[in-house]
């Protein structure tokens, strides 16, 4: 086990965290996906501590990411919580170089920020958790980065959704093509009902949110999954296959903590919430009876023929036009290298983790 892995977890097992699943419609499609995710795992904890300088966000000036740009929790949280506090430029921590993707220069990001199974070495660390959010691998480095980029503003949207308990508007199914690939994904099954929204928020990057219901199942009742892409077919195509994996994921988990302010895991907030118990938490989204929705934003799209650089570049465009940077780090190790593999880590401090 990795030295960072074994602190982290105290020995235990990492089942869950550090594997891959995959879902699609082609077995070996699955394959492959479920072993990308496992290898994009790995490579998201495999640091070396001479990586990193110690230093607070004064010290390192301005080749330091701005550390206020990050989301914080509140006054009442940290009340609550104290473990958990908000960005201080005065706190030491470790930083590990990354790229601004709007300039091209080289600036310190918190290593916490980058790295999951990275323990906390100080008081200053503990203004984020590590999460998966943005991590992405690929054999085209370009593609990569917009995967990760798209990871990003999807993750931004399920968070806001939650807090916010935005009514989307359902998915009008105008914006879908009548591809056969499309209606296969949608077909209704006899257990379950998916629910589809627009969810595309103020950046205007194709984004669709899921509620998958399995109405008779005794603890995952609910599921919400959410996708981000260039355009709505590919994001409908991947909500359900996701769907499909973090159902079966779910139904084969126990869960262990029911006192929401000891969830340190994904899953344990999804299977807190999947109960039956909680469904009417969901009304806020499914029941029409509730009003009138919101206006999901204009989405602009990208055509499929586009590369992987010019995604990157449009990306990037919508985020600088409102005012958000884009950083990168190179997550990718000597044996993943030698895989023919890339894998890399994008933050976008304007944006909400999960």
């Amino acid at each position: 086990m990795l030295d960072g892995v074994r602190v982290s977890t105290r020995g235990a097992s990492t089942w869950g965290t550090i594997d891959g699943a995959g879902g699609a419609f082609d077995s070996e499609d699955a394959r492959l996906l479920s072993i990308a995710e496992g290898v994009e795992r790995y490579s998201s904890c495999v640091y070396d501590e001479e990586q990193f300088v110690w230093a607070t966000a004064r010290e390192l000036g301005a080749e330091a990411v701005d550390l206020t740009q990050f989301p914080s929790v509140s006054e009442a949280e940290t009340k609550r919580t104290p473990a958990w506090v908000a960005p201080n430029v005065d706190a030491p921590m470790r930083w590990v170089r990354s790229v601004c993707m709007m300039t091209g220069a080289i600036r310190w990001i918190p290593a916490i920020a980058v790295y999951l199974h990275l323990p906390f070495a100080s008081i200053g660390e503990r203004f984020t958790i590590p999460i998966s959010t943005g991590c992405a691998l690929h054999t085209d480095p370009q593609l990569a980065i917009r995967n990760a980029l798209l990871e990003v503003i999807e993750r931004d949207a399920v968070a806001l959704t939650w807090l916010q308990q935005i009514r989307w508007p359902r998915l009008n199914t105008t914006l879908l093509s009548d591809s056969e690939e499309v209606a296969m994904a949608m077909q209704p099954t006899s257990t379950e009902t998916m629910q589809y929204f627009n969810a595309t928020t103020d950046l205007g990057v194709p984004t669709v949110y899921g509620v998958s219901v399995v109405p008779n199942h005794p603890t995952v009742r609910q599921v919400v999954v959410a996708v981000t892409s260039w355009d709505f077919d590919s994001a409908v195509i991947k909500l359900v296959r996701e769907g499909i994996s973090c159902r079966i994921a779910l139904e084969h988990r126990q869960l262990e903590r029911t006192d929401p302010t000891q969830f340190f895991a994904v899953h344990d907030g999804a299977l807190y919430m999947a109960s039956p118990e909680r469904s009417s938490a969901f009304d806020f989204l499914l029941d029409d009876s509730l009003g009138p929705r919101g206006m999901a934003q204009p989405a602009q799209t990208l055509g499929t023929d586009a590369d992987g650089a010019e995604a990157v570049r449009w990306l990037l465009d919508i985020l600088q036009e409102r005012g958000m940077t884009a950083y990168v780090v190179n997550m990718t190790s000597r044996e993943v290298n030698d895989a023919g593999l890339f894998c890399v880590r994008v933050i976008v401090p304007q944006l909400m983790p999960l």
